[in-house]
């Protein structure tokens, strides 16, 4: 089983490499391999949820390198959220200069953007395998030690 741990923890980071490849590839030449959306289902969300299984399936077993490639998938997924930050950010501060709102009613209707769920999601999941990765890491130390 621990095999099977590695090859999904490194499918995981193979897959959030070639997300952000791709999103950099939109990002400066405005058009990308794949489409929003697909890169989402295909590689985005296998991406979250694989390193979850890696780390269950190699729970037994001491070594650190599942742990390790977990913990690099949630710096990974940190990353992207920062950067998917500051680019909503961007575009709100051009949106905002375009337009003035008429009442407050629409300012309020204006400044809600579900992308700031996914913003926070990101962050949540990202710290979530982070801190996981880090912690089987730790604990696999200590465990050598004694």
């Amino acid at each position: 089983m621990y095999k099977v741990s590695i090859i999904l923890a490194a499918i995981s980071v193979a897959l959030l490499l070639v997300y952000g490849a791709d999103v950099a590839l939109k990002m400066v030449s405005k058009n990308s391999l794949l489409d929003t959306s697909i890169r989402t289902i295909w590689l985005g969300i296998p991406s979250l949820i694989l390193p979850f299984f890696a780390i269950y399936l190699s729970k037994n077993n001491k070594s650190k390198l599942v742990p390790t490639l977990v913990l690099v998938t949630g710096v990974l997924i940190i990353i992207g959220g920062i950067f998917m930050g500051v680019k909503y950010q961007q575009e709100s501060i051009n949106e905002k200069s375009d337009s003035t709102p008429k009442d407050i009613k629409q300012a309020e209707q204006e400044s809600y953007n579900p992308a700031l769920f996914e913003i926070g999601t990101l962050l949540a999941i990202g710290g979530f395998q982070g801190v996981l990765g880090y912690k089987r890491i730790s604990s696999s130390v200590s465990r050598h030690e004694v």
